[in-house]
């Protein structure tokens, strides 16, 4: 059992098995869009973020590109990450800078693509691992955070125990201004069936097929222009920004069009095993680097976001039933009055079901403050 939850009362359960979907279950589509609502840069150390964030691009290398002497694993001190009390204040302290009118009173779900990934398999009664996510409810909102053993991987991603970071950090490159970050952020609003979702991805690269990084259009003169007057984790928008923040956020939007998916192995990984990742990232392109013993010798680019409208069709039924998870979930954290409880999946327990217990620590999503002033009149 993890720690920090009260495991001697369930609060709720989900059967992977019960959900049985009504004849008038809304459908799930990607076809009305999506929303950028705001991006940030964590910067090397962990400890706060440039908003407006760009993302690095993916440059022209030369193969054979040899990585053997590429550290493979990243360790868990490597950059000392620290993750806020509010795992979801740096969205809004980027909100702040980019969309500070912004309200989120008639958004039902504020999350991280991992989660959805994890509870789309597990209503899909798919082969999946022990997973945790922290529930809790502001006004209507669920915010479902993401919870590992180790906080560092919600900053940086999973362990790299191949080359998959060593190839990105090899073949991308951040915009001038932007150099000493760590990992690009996007955080998009879209439609999931009848619910209105916020969900925030690490992006890998941008692909652009038609032209060279730091050609004219490209974001580099954007992200100069923004260097030394971006916003930390702690401070709030300055409104000499604004005209920069305008065009960042239009650029972010053109430049969804061009987010990529890098992946890494010894064989070519099919594109449809990335599918989830992508779809909810609403990510178009996927990048594949092939490698024997860390000497790349393969790449392979393909424009996946084409697909999307053809997966969600062939998935429909999986997607609708995530839609109905995230809804039980919401009831279950609401009737508590507050949330403030963890929904628990372990594969030892035998079968798909996902349990809700109460958490030992008592805390609200985020500050009061933002509280107040996202969800205000």
């Amino acid at each position: 059992m993890w720690e920090g939850v009260q495991a001697d009362e369930v609060l709720g359960t989900i059967q992977a098995s019960g959900l049985n979907l009504p004849p008038d279950t809304a459908k799930v589509s990607s076809s009305s869009g999506c929303d950028l609502i705001c991006s940030y840069n964590w910067q090397i150390g962990g400890i706060e973020i440039i908003s407006p964030g760009c993302v690095a691009e993916w440059k022209k290398i030369d193969l054979p590109l040899n990585l053997t002497g590429a550290r493979r694993d990243h360790a868990r001190s490597t950059d000392q990450l620290r993750v806020p009390r509010h795992s979801f204040e740096p969205l809004f302290r980027a909100v702040e800078v980019m969309n500070p009118r912004l309200r989120f009173n008639d958004v039902d779900i504020i999350c991280n693509r991992n989660s959805l990934r994890n509870l789309i398999l597990f209503s899909s009664q798919r082969y999946l691992q022990n997973f945790r996510v922290n529930l809790l409810v502001v006004n209507n909102t669920l915010f479902i955070e993401r919870c590992e053993r180790d906080a560092s991987i919600i900053i940086r991603g999973s362990y790299d125990r191949g080359f998959g970071r060593a190839f990105e950090k090899a073949c991308t490159t951040y915009p001038e201004g932007l150099d000493a970050s760590s990992s690009h952020h996007c955080v998009l609003s879209y439609p999931l069936g009848d619910l209105s979702c916020v969900v925030r991805f690490e992006v890998d690269a941008s692909y652009n097929e038609t032209k060279e990084p730091g050609a004219s259009g490209s974001t580099n003169s954007l992200s100069s222009e923004l260097e030394n007057r971006s916003t930390n984790c702690p401070q709030s928008g300055n409104p000499e920004t604004s005209h920069v923040v305008d065009s960042m956020r239009q650029a972010g939007l053109r430049h969804q069009t061009a987010a990529a998916e890098i992946k890494t192995g010894v064989r070519l990984k099919p594109s449809n095993k990335c599918m989830e990742q992508l779809w909810f990232g609403r990510t178009p392109w996927l990048i594949r680097g092939v490698h024997s013993n860390g000497t790349f010798h393969k790449v392979v680019v393909a424009n996946v976001g084409a697909s999307f409208i053809e997966w969600e069709e062939d998935h429909q039924t999986q997607l609708q039933k995530l839609v109905m998870t995230l809804k039980q979930l919401r009831s279950i954290a609401r009737d508590l009055g507050g949330g403030n409880c963890v929904a628990i999946f372990e594969r030892s327990l035998g079968s798909q079901t996902l349990k809700v217990f109460k958490a030992v620590e008592e805390k609200q999503a985020l500050p009061e403050e933002m509280i107040a002033k996202f969800w205000g009149p």
